[in-house]
Order: structure tokens, then C-alpha cells, then sequence
């Protein structure tokens, strides 16, 4: 019975994340994407590597550019650990 509320907690949380999201899991092309922040999606929740042909971590370079400067700055714990260190 804990089994199955911890299960059931667990997929209420989990889908209310992605739910906030504005977009969806789709095939689109770049060229029909709207932004990087789709593309970036599109390529870490939805698995759409062929987004990445040059295999850097960068989704449609025509949006992101080709350093990623177009991509939104991701909020992770990594990302503060690091500034602490300096």
C-alpha cells in the first residue's frame, strides 16, 4: 500500500513539471521551431539528438547559434557549487 502512494505521489509531482512547460514532444524541424528554448526541449526532454548533427550540445544552430549563445541559461546546482568555489 506505501508502494502505491509513494508511486502515485512520485507521478503527480513528476507530470506537473513537464506540465508547466509550454511545449510538447513533436517533429518538428528547426526551421518550424519558434525558439532555441523549444529546440533545447525538444532535444533534452523529448530525445530529438538528430536536433544535434554536430554533436555539441547544441540544438538547431540556426536558432542557438553556433556557440550557444541564443540558449537559455539553464538554473542548476551545479551552476552555484561552481560560483562558490571562485
Amino acid at each position: 500500500m506505501r508502494k502505491l502512494l509513494l508511486i502515485s505521489i512520485l507521478a503527480i509531482f513528476s507530470s506537473s513539471a513537464f506540465a508547466s512547460s509550454n511545449y510538447s514532444c513533436n517533429s518538428k524541424t528547426c526551421k518550424k521551431m519558434s525558439s532555441c528554448a523549444e529546440a533545447v526541449y525538444q532535444l533534452k526532454q523529448c530525445g530529438k539528438k538528430r536536433l544535434d548533427r554536430d554533436h555539441d550540445g547544441i540544438p538547431c544552430e540556426s536558432l542557438c547559434g553556433s556557440n550557444g549563445e541564443n540558449m537559455p541559461k539553464e538554473k542548476s546546482k551545479s551552476s552555484k557549487k561552481k560560483g562558490k568555489k571562485k
